[in-house]
């Protein structure tokens, strides 16, 4: 029960931690060396969220680009307070638009089109990480460096 308790210590904030550096510092640096193809935007989703103090605008688009014969689809999340600047980038991918598609080259699922991106959570999946390992380390600190000793005789 230790060892599974130690592991849950561990791997949470270590997983949190690893996508978040992704998502933040690794995807969107690499994104505009990666390889390019054509696509197009399929379609366009726009949503609200929030008070009327609080608004949130934004929207999602699917789109598709076709690498090596293989139909790959995905989709694009932008939202902004600020609702004249949320139409004015949705104006850019009408239905239909033909755009250009940075995708990963090991990996083309993983594909962008607007390089250098950010995912909207990115922030809050590293935050997240950083937060629980802090507060696991304050919290459980010197028990887990004992349960650690104890399962792997160091």
């Amino acid at each position: 029960m230790d060892a599974i308790f130690f592991a849950a210590l561990v791997v949470v904030p270590a997983a949190l931690l690893f996508v978040g550096v992704q998502m933040v510092f690794v995807i969107p640096n690499a994104s505009p060396d990666w390889p390019q193809t054509e696509g197009k935007i399929e379609s366009v989703s726009r949503f609200t969220r929030g008070t009327s103090e609080d608004k949130l605008f934004g929207a999602e688009v699917i789109f598709s680009y076709s690498v090596d014969g293989c139909d790959i689809q995905g989709k694009h999340q932008q939202s902004s307070p600020n609702q004249h600047w949320m139409e004015k980038w949705l104006s850019q991918y009408p239905v239909g638009k033909g755009v250009t598609f940075h995708y990963h080259p090991e990996k083309p699922v993983r594909g962008v089109f607007e390089p250098r991106y950010r995912h909207p959570k990115a922030f809050l999946i590293l935050w997240s990480g950083v937060i629980l390992a802090s507060a696991e380390l304050v919290v459980y600190g010197p028990a887990t460096l004992q349960v650690f000793k104890e399962t792997y005789h160091w």
